[in-house]
């Protein structure tokens, strides 16, 4: 497959999904933005031997300025399920916000086998605004649905975490629950001057306290039927720096600063209730490098979830109400960490390696849990690259 691109800066791109029987894998060919364009992609199936079975160009109802496309999923009949959020005209967008009403609106858009025809699904819960969601497929049984949502007073801050079942059939809400996170949970692990600073900011504009740029990243099948939802707090910014040569030319350059931050896991029993809530407290920010040492990468076994992630070595024993230290690439005290979280919901951490200062750097989110017991390992840097695998006992 190819992608006509005009410019580096607009070029599309590739992903691969596959049906949870496997029985079925589709490429999807994301094209380049157009301004006041569809938005739109083109689908190519396969079957499990990758004889392909059909290819469709696929527009969306919407342009590319009022829908923002979001993660996709395969069905085991062919079909394709994309979420995405909606963003009515900015006077509307005012209105609703002086109203403190939802600014934006979520859809789950689901394309059948080789159709052309769209089904549009509105997902809501009454009072609640959901500001991020992930769908997953099990491969048999209802749609498992997720994500975190604010409330009229918290204004677009997130407030609590939900959990829906959709009819595999219909697409339609047969069930749903929600948990609000405690004022304490959300300080968790923020030190006594923080905790202070953000309520104080809470209370100027008249806002719940709430956390902010969480990304619900996975769902977790759990064997009885329940599920765990793994967040993360992510966000990037760019600052500018603009400098004047000797003969008074001037130039810009740009910084891509990428955050990544603490890990939230819910666990949802069977019958679609929240049990818990647990939070993994970490500090990374890197410049220019796609956070690519960031993040976390995730094991599942038994009734323990392991996650591995660099860290400060100042972070090993952490309490609530310390500073949480930032992971410095080049720092003293970097750290591999394995957290664990258990059955219960507690967090412990220890320390799984420690890089040399000119060694290799882990690269998590190119980690891949590849049994019940082990897990894929990779790091680099520079033009060296390094393999490995971790046992869990």
């Amino acid at each position: 497959a190819s992608i006509p691109v005009e410019s580096k800066r607009n070029t599309g791109g590739y992903s691969v999904k596959v049906s949870p029987d496997e029985s079925k894998v589709m490429v999807v060919i994301e094209q380049p933005y157009e301004k006041g364009g569809a938005e739109r992609f083109k689908a190519k199936m396969f079957d499990s031997e990758m004889t392909e079975l059909w290819t469709q160009e696929v527009s969306m109802p919407y342009t590319d300025d009022e829908f923002l496309l979001g993660s996709s999923r395969l069905d085991n009949d062919g079909s394709v399920l994309v979420l995405g959020t909606f963003f009515p005209e900015k006077k509307e967008q005012r209105d609703r916000n002086k109203a403190r009403q939802e600014v934006f609106d979520q859809y789950l858009l689901v394309f059948p086998p080789n159709g052309t025809d769209v089904e549009q699904h509105k997902l809501s819960l009454p009072d609640k605004y959901l500001q991020d969601i992930t769908i997953t497929l099990p491969e048999n049984g209802d749609i498992l649905c997720g994500g975190f949502y604010g409330t009229k007073d918290s204004r677009g801050a997130i407030r609590g975490t939900f959990f829906m079942k959709l009819d595999r059939r219909t697409k339609q809400i047969i069930d749903s629950s929600t948990k609000e996170f405690t004022d304490d949970f959300i300080t968790s692990f923020w030190t006594e001057k923080e905790e202070e600073k953000a309520k104080k900011k809470a209370e100027k504009k008249d806002q719940e306290l709430g956390l902010y740029s969480m990304d619900l990243s996975e769902i977790v099948h759990r064997d009885d039927g329940g599920a765990l939802f793994i967040g993360e707090q992510y966000y990037m910014y760019v600052t500018t720096s603009t400098f004047r040569d000797a003969n008074g030319r001037t130039s810009t350059t740009y910084t891509y600063h990428y955050v990544y931050n603490d890990i939230i896991v819910v666990n949802i029993d069977p019958t679609g209730e929240i049990e818990w809530l647990s939070k993994i407290p970490k500090r990374q920010h890197s410049a220019n490098d796609n956070g690519q040492y960031s993040s976390y990468a995730l094991q599942v076994k038994g009734e323990n979830i392991y996650f591995i992630f660099n860290d400060s070595g100042q972070n090993l024993f952490l309490k609530d109400g310390d500073k949480v230290q930032q992971f410095e690439i080049k720092g003293k005290d970097a750290l591999v960490v394995l957290a664990t979280v258990d059955a219960m919901g507690g967090v412990s951490r220890e320390a799984l390696f420690t890089p040399e200062r000119r060694d290799v750097i882990l690269k998590p989110k190119d980690c891949v849990q590849i049994t019940d017991e082990r897990m894929f390992i990779f790091a680099e840097r520079k033009n060296e690259y390094r393999f490995g695998k971790v046992t869990f006992d």
